[in-house]
């Protein structure tokens, strides 16, 4: 009698009868090519710096901006804060933005002059990554929903079904 009620609970456990999780994490990851686009913004008045050497200066710092820009999209940034309040006024605040990234693969698109002295670089990338686990979650609800109909129309009650794991697809 003692099996039969732990069978039973089973599947309000959200567990098929192999022990599996039903979770949303089961089988491999899908992924999806994304493309990111950065944009990055340079300027240089070094006084020791030729008219072309300045221009090159401002390219490279703008490429690097541009960089730093890809990395946020892609590996997102930590930021790290304080603020002193000293008899109900701010005395200080300080933020620190802090990118730890590697990209590899990003192209230059364009570089364009946007004002003297001033330079825009647009870089672009491509890279293959996992789906959203909620969208990854909703895709394989639907299909689980699309068995349990399955399963109905052929009179194979939901409890039945769910006590063998025969919701899995």
């Amino acid at each position: 009698m003692k099996i039969v009620k732990a069978m039973l609970l089973i599947p309000l456990l959200g567990l098929s009868a192999d022990g599996s999780s039903r979770g949303c994490s089961d089988g491999p990851t899908e992924t999806a090519l994304q493309r990111f686009r950065a944009v990055g913004f340079g300027t240089s008045a070094e006084s020791w710096a030729t008219e072309g050497q300045n221009q090159l200066l401002a390219i490279r710092t703008a490429k690097l901006d541009a960089y730093r820009t890809m990395a946020e999209q892609v590996y997102g940034f930590r930021i790290t804060g304080s603020t002193t309040v000293s008899a109900m006024t701010v005395k200080s605040d300080r933020l620190r933005v802090e990118v730890d990234a590697l990209i590899r693969g990003a192209k230059v698109v364009s570089v364009q002059p946007i004002a003297e002295d001033v330079y825009e670089v647009t870089l672009e990338m491509a890279l293959e990554l996992p789906i959203d686990d909620v969208e990854q979650c909703v895709q394989q609800r639907q299909v689980e929903q699309r068995h349990e109909q399955q399963l109905v129309e052929q009179g194979i009650p939901p409890f039945i079904s769910d006590l063998f794991g025969l919701f899995k697809g």
